[in-house]
């Protein structure tokens, strides 16, 4: 992502987790890095939707508020969010665009060791055995 793709990939994930007495914010857990190493490694076709879903945004804020989102008092952007969240993701790109990072901003979040230590719990790689449950268990083939 470019520096103010990025910046408002940022907002939007404040926006969407943000901070709270007791609680880490998708700020605390660094969402929107996660997001733009998810995009780096992403379908072309799903990064150039988001980015053009992105510049949508930009436009929408630019004709409302005659500026760009990351521009924008935090009371506008409160507005356009709570807009595209009721808009149809089917038929407006722009609330495509803010599901997919909704979604995105979510997963990082409760992945990060801040979301893990939110939710309690600790989330360690290593091997998986598969269910131990007998009747789960695959035949072995002879």
């Amino acid at each position: 992502l470019g520096t103010v793709a990025l910046e408002t990939v940022a907002v939007i994930a404040d926006h969407i987790l943000p901070r709270t007495e007791g609680s880490p914010g998708a700020a605390d857990s660094g969402a929107a890095a996660f997001i733009d190493r998810f995009l780096a490694d992403a379908e072309p076709a799903f990064q150039q939707e988001l980015l053009g879903d992105l510049a949508r945004l930009d436009q929408l804020c630019l004709k409302r508020h005659e500026q760009l989102f990351v521009r924008a008092s935090p009371a506008v952007r409160e507005e356009l969010l709570r807009a595209l969240d009721r808009a149809d993701p089917r038929t407006e790109a722009a609330a495509r665009g803010f599901r997919s990072l909704r979604i995105l901003t979510v997963f990082a979040h409760y992945t990060s060791e801040a979301g893990q230590r939110e939710l309690g719990v600790t989330m360690e790689s290593g091997p998986y055995a598969g269910c131990t449950h007998p009747e789960h268990k695959r035949a072995k083939p002879e």
